[in-house]
């Protein structure tokens, strides 16, 4: 007999698995947890190394080298470049933690939390909405 339980939409199975036609079952140590594949599957195209590519505001050589790499254990590494009436300066590289929830990318710097829009993303392109409109397309770096 199996036991479950659902906790936020959320079903939390104490033992065994169960798999619908529209979910995956994630084992996580001796409890696994039952989600959408959507939710799932932007979690994992999202590891890895992406540099910005373009935006809706300028862009430069310079602050194209801007990078994120997505860990599989919530840490985020994130170098910004910019050079507008300066030369190509590094903001220095920064370890943030992050949690993807539905289409939202949830970045928390320890001083704030900023919630982006994932508008869209694939193997080898990621576009995000920022909370004050402005969007930013990354390319995935192999």
């Amino acid at each position: 007999m199996r036991t479950v339980l659902n906790l936020v939409g959320l079903s939390i199975l104490s033992f065994g698995s169960l798999m619908a036609q529209d979910s995956t079952v994630i084992r996580l140590d001796t409890i696994y947890i039952h989600q959408p594949i959507d939710t799932l599957s932007t979690a994992f195209k999202i590891l890895g190394k992406w540099h910005l590519e373009s935006a809706s505001f300028r862009v430069t050589p310079c602050t194209q080298r801007s990078y994120f790499v997505f860990k599989d254990d919530g840490a985020m590494v994130v170098e910004h470049f910019g050079d507008i009436d300066t030369p190509c300066t590094s903001s220095g590289v920064a370890v943030v933690d992050y949690f993807v929830v539905d289409d939202r990318l949830i970045v928390n710097d320890y001083t704030r939390v900023v919630n982006y829009k994932i508008l869209a993303i694939d193997e080898m392109e990621l576009k995000l909405q920022q909370p004050n409109g402005h969007t930013k397309t990354y390319l995935k770096v192999w």
